[in-house]
């Protein structure tokens, strides 16, 4: 479980993010680079969008 209190869009905000480690039902899943995309017509972050919670990221690495 991780906790993420944070500012965005002028105001502050609060989140609970409960994290599963999980398998892919289909292996061969494993082996492509794309899995799924999610397109956002609105625009783009950028070449590498960032991940929340803060912390996640070290949280998954450790237990690849």
């Amino acid at each position: 479980m991780l906790e993420n209190i944070f500012h965005a869009f002028g105001r502050a905000g609060h989140e609970i993010v409960f994290v599963f480690g999980c398998r892919l039902a289909d292996p061969a899943l494993y082996e492509r680079d794309v899995v799924g995309e999610i397109v956002d017509d609105a625009g783009s972050l950028g070449p590498v969008a960032p991940l929340y919670p803060a912390g996640l990221a070290d949280r998954l690495a450790r237990h690849g």
